[in-house]
């Protein structure tokens, strides 16, 4: 039996049984896809998640900070969470926003402000931890130096990744920079309702962030998963 994971909130919101399963799922898993369909409450639900997930940490000793990373779009629904109905104190560092609040363990920023000014470092930060090379890269963002500053204050971060799919192209200043923050992040949760989107390849270097290693390499990936298929072409005299 799942239990009720619903949070005291201003809007009285209860959490569906389906809802609580995938709180329930996230919990238990440091490394997972939340790959609900969209309406359903991928949001709320990871959030509540992240509540106990720091809760029960903090009873073991461990104190956790959450940092999500979202489309811009998205900071309004994060932000009205946070502020409307949870009441949790959180830092917003975007292009729209920079705010810090007392006592916060929520930090938001933006896939556009932390990939800003880096794409023509592309070969400089792919796959290099970001302590390593923040320290060599003059061209380093405010983001990415407040996103440096949280790890070093407190390397039990977890990373919440919004709208995750826009990471399925590997070549993509945002998943070169992704995909280099990541190595910094005790769990790492990803949200998307379309973890499938034009090439089912994207599955694969998605995961590879989330997960590394998961289907080990990208042949593998492709010969397991990718399949082709013969066409018939018909002619006519």
């Amino acid at each position: 039996m799942i239990k009720d994971y619903t949070l005291k909130n201003k809007q009285n919101i209860v959490l569906t049984q389906d809802q609580n399963e995938v709180v329930e799922a996230l919990i238990n898993n440091p490394r997972f896809f939340n790959c609900s369909q969209t309406g359903f409450g991928k949001t709320i639900t990871t959030i509540t998640a992240a509540v106990y997930h720091y809760m029960n940490n903090l009873e073991e000793g461990k104190d956790f900070d959450y940092v999500i990373v979202c489309p811009t779009i998205a900071n309004r629904a994060f932000i009205n969470l946070f502020k409307n109905i949870f009441a949790i104190p959180y830092n917003i560092y975007t292009a729209q926003n920079f705010k810090e609040m007392k006592d916060a363990k929520f930090h938001i920023f933006n896939y556009s402000t932390l990939t800003s000014n880096l794409i023509k470092k592309k070969k400089v930060v792919n796959n290099v931890p970001l302590v390593e090379w923040v320290d060599n890269l003059q061209t380093a963002t405010p983001y990415i130096e407040k996103l440096t500053e949280l790890y070093k204050r407190n390397p039990n971060l977890h990373l919440i990744l919004d709208e995750a799919h826009a990471l399925q192209d590997f070549k993509s200043s945002q998943y070169i920079v992704m995909n280099s923050l990541a190595p910094l992040f005790k769990g790492i949760w990803a949200l998307t309702a379309t973890p499938v989107l034009n090439d089912i390849e994207g599955v694969f270097y998605m995961t590879e962030i989330v997960k590394p290693q998961h289907f080990k390499n990208i042949y593998r990936f492709r010969n397991k998963y990718v399949k082709t298929q013969d066409v018939e072409f018909w002619h006519y005299n």
